[in-house]
């Protein structure tokens, strides 16, 4: 669990977390330079705002953890590239039905729930490889469960608990039509709860790590 009395924020020197910047930035500039994604970025932007900033919050959460755990350029790249484009398929549905102000109805949450599909599909058609089109498809799975659903028992890797974890806090920390943004102690509580397996778990403490960078 976490204590209010803790200071995350202060544990590292300014240096270090001005260097972990530039580093993060450095990446950040390569991912957003490849093919179609500043264009599909935009079309996002114009289409659904908040998802455009929630997806460049969580690409610049997982390059940090991929820096904190010494991934390869090639590792933090496609595991960046996934979050930058988690949410580009909700410009393939309905508008009236992103950030709705009351309940959906089954059928309007059944098609939000299909964006990892149109989200993987801009991904391929923008080139991507196979492992960042596997990283977008399963961004909403936990261990056995979450969607879209598998017929098979189905394992989180690391690398994708990481991406998951990281898309989750960052929601927690955005406002909702159903809910205000939670603060920093609430958000690593509530995902402390929601963790099912050690792989999550471990993506949480590497998460907790990331606030000391990210300073959120």
């Amino acid at each position: 669990m976490v204590s209010e009395d803790m200071d995350y924020m202060s544990i590292v020197s300014d240096s270090i977390k001005e260097q972990t910047a530039k580093l993060c930035e450095y990446y950040f500039n390569n991912i957003i330079s490849q093919y179609g994604i500043k264009d599909v970025l935009q079309q996002l932007r114009d289409y659904c705002e908040p998802a455009f900033f929630h997806n460049v919050h969580v690409c610049k959460r997982v390059i940090m953890i991929g820096i904190i755990k010494n991934y390869s350029e090639k590792q933090i790249t496609e595991m960046a590239t996934a979050g930058i484009l988690l949410d580009v398929g909700y410009i393939r549905i309905q508008r009236e039905y992103l950030g709705k102000q009351t309940s959906l109805s089954e059928t309007e949450f059944e098609e939000i729930k299909n964006h990892p599909y149109y989200s993987q599909s801009i991904a391929q058609e923008i080139h991507q490889n196979e492992i960042v089109q596997k990283y977008i498809l399963d961004h909403h799975k936990i261990e056995n469960g979450g969607y879209p659903l598998s017929e098979e028992k189905y394992t989180l890797s690391t690398e994708q608990s990481e991406i998951n974890a990281a898309d989750r806090y960052e929601a927690l920390l955005e406002w909702r039509p159903y809910r205000p943004p939670m603060d920093f102690l609430q958000a690593v509580q509530t995902m402390y709860y929601m963790c099912s397996s050690v792989t999550e778990k471990a993506a949480l403490n590497i998460l907790l790590i990331t606030s000391i960078y990210l300073q959120k």
